[in-house]
C-alpha cells in the first residue's frame, strides 16, 4: 500500500470515529454534504460515499452545491459537481444565487454574504430532506471560516 492510500485510509476511520464517539448518525439517517468542486469537499464527499456504504451505515446522503456566481468557472463548478453525484449515484441539489446584489441590498460583504447564504441553503436543505447533519470541509486556508462556524 502506498503512502496516499494509507493516508487515506487514516482520514476514513477518523471520520468514522468523529461520528461514532458522538453517536452523530444513526445506520438509514440522512447527511447533507456541501459540496463546491473543490479537492477539500470532493474528498469529503467520497469519503462519505465510501463509510456510508460500509459497515452496514446505510446513510442517506445528499449533495448540495450553491452556485453563488461568483467565479468565471462557476458554471463549470456546478456541472462538474453534479456529474459527480450522477457518478456516485447520490441525488444532488444545486441552488443559484447572486451573491454580488445579494451582498450589495445587504450592505455587507460579498464573502460574508456567501457564507451566510450558503449555510442558510445548507440548512434548509437539511432540514427539507429530514437529514440529521451536514458536512462541510475545510482546508487550513480556511481556519477563520472554520472557527467562526
Amino acid at each position: 500500500m502506498d503512502e496516499r492510500n494509507r493516508q487515506g485510509d487514516d482520514v476514513r476511520e477518523a471520520v468514522v470515529r468523529f461520528f461514532d464517539e458522538r453517536g452523530l448518525m444513526h445506520p438509514g439517517a440522512g447527511m447533507v454534504v456541501g459540496v463546491s468542486g473543490g479537492c477539500d469537499s470532493v474528498g469529503l464527499l467520497a469519503a462519505m460515499v465510501e463509510i456510508s456504504r460500509d459497515r452496514g451505515r446505510k446513510w442517506s446522503l445528499r449533495v448540495a452545491h450553491l452556485h453563488h456566481g461568483l467565479r468565471d468557472d462557476a458554471d463549470a463548478d456546478a456541472e462538474f459537481v453534479a456529474e459527480l453525484s450522477r457518478k456516485w449515484d447520490v441525488p444532488c441539489t444545486i441552488e443559484h444565487h447572486d451573491i454580488p446584489t445579494e451582498s450589495t441590498q445587504s450592505a455587507r460583504g460579498l464573502e460574508e454574504t456567501a457564507r451566510d447564504v450558503r449555510y442558510a441553503f445548507l440548512r434548509d436543505l437539511a432540514v427539507r430532506t429530514e437529514s440529521v447533519c451536514v458536512a462541510v470541509a475545510h482546508h487550513a486556508d480556511d481556519n477563520v471560516e472554520t472557527v467562526l462556524h
